[in-house]
């Protein structure tokens, strides 16, 4: 958490001497494939701002609200099985450094790459099994984010490649690649496809 205040506090800093600030409105969706389960479709939707800087470089941050989720069915013999399906709703707050080159007076592309950050608060998850007999024995739903469930805390990298047209609408597609396993074994990938406006 320290290190997290800190980078928000450089880029806070930083952004009080650049020489632009933009506020900006995204929103967009996900698909949710960790690194060993099924993936699931979900959705992004929050707010970004962007420090400018020198020669086309910037920094930028931002709030989002991102769900995500996973699937998973284990067949053991052919009759019984075990399935889960997973919705997980996050806070996230990606910080990255973005290069924007200019095509013409109208366009540009640009490119983001760096951290993101994300806490989990809420979500269910439905858990299902089946013995031998194809009868269903357990049929439940629990927190996501508990004690028999996922880690609240993720964190990673990611990267996004998109366009802008007439300095204020931009479409982009990125991925975050978690680096932390929630679960213990698995690890966040969320593909996304964006769009924002930038005011």
């Amino acid at each position: 958490m320290k290190k997290i205040l800190l980078l928000a506090a450089l880029i806070c800093g930083l952004s009080a001497t650049a020489q632009d600030f933009r506020f900006g409105l995204t929103g967009g969706l996900n698909v949710s494939a960790p690194t060993h389960l099924d993936s699931k479709v979900g959705f992004n939707l929050g707010a970004r701002g962007e420090a400018r800087l020198k020669k086309g470089f910037s920094l930028t941050g931002a709030f989002l609200l991102s769900s995500q989720g996973w699937k998973q069915s284990i067949d053991w013999d052919g009759r019984s099985g075990y399935g889960l399906d997973a919705e997980a709703y996050y806070f996230k707050m990606p910080l990255r450094a973005m290069y924007r080159h200019a095509i013409t007076r109208r366009a540009a592309l640009f490119f983001e790459f760096g951290p993101y950050f994300g806490f989990g608060f809420a979500g269910k998850t439905r858990v299902t099994e089946v013995n031998r007999r194809g009868i269903v024995v357990a049929n439940y739903k629990r927190d996501t984010f508990s004690d028999e469930g996922s880690d609240s805390f993720d964190w990673g990298l990611g990267f996004n490649l998109g366009a802008e047209f007439a300095r204020h609408y931009r479409v982009s597609l990125g991925n975050d690649w978690g680096l932390k396993k929630f679960d213990g074994v698995n690890k966040n990938s969320v593909f996304n496809l964006s769009f924002t406006y930038m005011f």
